[in-house]
């Protein structure tokens, strides 16, 4: 606007030049028509020139007050980037660089599975997350083999997590069914039954009040917890009760740190391969020896990672406070407060039946991996680039607890893994950080180790079990992560199809 108003009293005021693209003319035949013209002006004298002056004026003024508008609101939007671009670069390496994998090939699925001894390990699994139901709401989740109806009740928004089938005959409670108003039940579709978040019948329409309902009308129920915004099932192939709890987090029960993303996907892997992977050391330098850019496949050139990993099971509670290493993971919250107890030195020595029962420690199911790196840039170490993480394992590695530790503030992050099938696994990242920490600096952090762990993607995807690998020194206390993750397997846990003539 402002161009074609000054071009047009340009021209207006100068003859020859172009009233189109105000260049003046040189050497050209409509040059010569100008060439001894003196400058003409025009009839309306004065007030044309009054005229075309305020019209440029207005021109400026609205150009100065349009470029004032950009400018405030680039400037209004200034606070909002650090909150605006994680989210959106995070969306947007979802669906460039961490895609979801399709359905595994049935057969060849099958033929990895059968190098593994068990399906499903025991342990506490992230079904879906709090903000996914409401009250009132009804949701089916299909994994570990089995179908669950997960609800929450509507008088105390307690979640219930209930075998999907109806004992009645069958039909699936979490595709039609209710909880009635005012209620903590869940309703059948089919024939009006109603279960509480214990699998209690509580309700039969057609029965007469005076009959007392079997207990056989019961439906299977889980133990259930809610976990910093994930909902956790205890799963145990012998329908034991829970061993062990999560531990709470004293930094994000504090009320300091806050939610700051999300990430989901899926991996075509066995669940034992993920713990496994934390006690081989060697891997370390070919899958996650160089700098990459966040949530990208992309390296930067020059920039190598030393790694310094260790793995440490837990037997001992003094174990268990001294590898943390902070007052973050502590006791369970059926024992909150209480501090943990160092073990007797002779558990070790007891008989199969009393080492199990360690599990009812509050660190004999975890593991911890740790990880002190720093950065050379062209073989050359960089001075202040150490960092130290620390990875907890709470379980089988359907659970697991990243504690970042920065300058400018700390991170949680939590790692889940649902296996949909034994080959499959819905992995979910959810993580924490101080309110002090730059939302930047928590992007760059997350999406640095989301990026090293999409290395692993391609080989985990693509293996087998051995179950006697051939190990050399420096390869890390594979075998001993694995008699570890042995305890999560009991009497009753689902063997792998060795045979495919199904």
């Amino acid at each position: 606007q402002l161009l074609c108003q000054l071009r047009f009293f340009i021209s207006f005021c100068y003859p020859r030049w172009s009233l189109f693209d105000m260049t003046v003319f040189e050497e050209s035949d409509a040059n010569k028509l100008y060439k001894d013209v003196p400058p003409v002006s025009h009839p309306l004298g004065w007030k044309s020139y009054t005229f075309h002056a305020i019209c440029l004026a207005i021109a400026v003024g609205l150009y100065f007050a349009q470029f004032s508008i950009l400018l405030s609101f680039i400037v209004l939007s200034l606070p909002s980037v650090p909150i605006v671009f994680p989210y959106c670069a995070i969306m947007l390496a979802q669906y460039l660089f961490f895609p979801t994998p399709g359905l595994e090939e049935p057969n060849r699925s099958a033929r990895r599975l059968q190098t593994y001894s068990h399906s499903f390990p025991n342990g506490w699994f992230h079904l879906i997350s709090s903000n996914e139901i409401k009250p009132g709401q009804v949701v089916e989740v299909g994994a570990l083999g089995r179908d669950f109806a997960v609800y929450r009740g509507r008088k105390t928004g307690v979640i219930g997590v209930l075998d999907a089938h109806c004992p009645h005959l069958g039909a699936n409670m979490a595709v039609g069914g209710t909880v009635p108003m005012g209620t903590d039940c869940l309703t059948c579709p089919f024939h009006g039954w109603e279960f509480n978040s214990s699998g209690g019948c509580t309700h039969i329409p057609h029965l007469p009040k005076e009959t007392t309902i079997p207990c056989a009308a019961n439906a299977k129920a889980y133990h259930v917890c809610e976990y910093y915004g994930m909902i956790l099932m205890w799963y145990h192939a012998d329908n034991e009760p829970p061993s062990y709890y999560p531990p709470t987090v004293q930094s994000l029960d504090a009320g300091n740190f806050h939610h700051r993303g999300h990430f989901d996907t899926h991996v075509n892997m066995h669940l034992q391969e993920f713990a496994e992977n934390s006690a081989d050391f060697l891997h370390f330098d070919p899958l996650h020896g160089k700098m990459m850019i966040p949530f990208s496949p992309f390296y930067i050139p020059g920039v190598d990672i030393v790694h310094r990993p260790g793995w440490k099971p837990g037997t001992r509670a003094k174990s268990f406070v001294s590898t943390v290493g902070s007052e973050d993971a502590v006791a369970s919250p059926t024992n909150k407060g209480k501090k943990a107890v160092e073990g007797d030195e002779d558990d070790e020595k007891k008989d199969v039946t009393a080492v199990k029962k360690k599990a009812v420690n509050p660190e004999a199911h975890m593991s911890w991996f740790s990880d002190s790196a720093s950065l050379n840039f062209h073989g050359r170490p960089i001075p202040d680039t150490a960092a130290h993480a620390d990875i907890t394992f709470l379980g089988c590695g359907s659970l697991v607890m990243f504690h970042f530790n920065t300058p400018v503030g700390d991170i949680v992050m939590f790692q889940s893994h649902l296996p949909v099938t034994a080959m499959r696994q819905r992995t979910r990242f959810t993580w924490f950080a101080d309110e002090k920490m730059p939302r930047l600096l928590v992007w760059y952090v997350v999406g640095q180790w989301l990026s090293q762990w999409r290395n692993d993607l391609s080989v985990w995807e693509n293996k087998k079990f051995i179950t006697k690998p051939v190990l050399v020194k420096g390869d890390g206390p594979i075998m001993a992560q694995r008699r570890w993750f042995s305890q999560f397997y009991s009497a009753s846990s689902q063997p792998t199809q060795k045979s495919l003539d199904w």
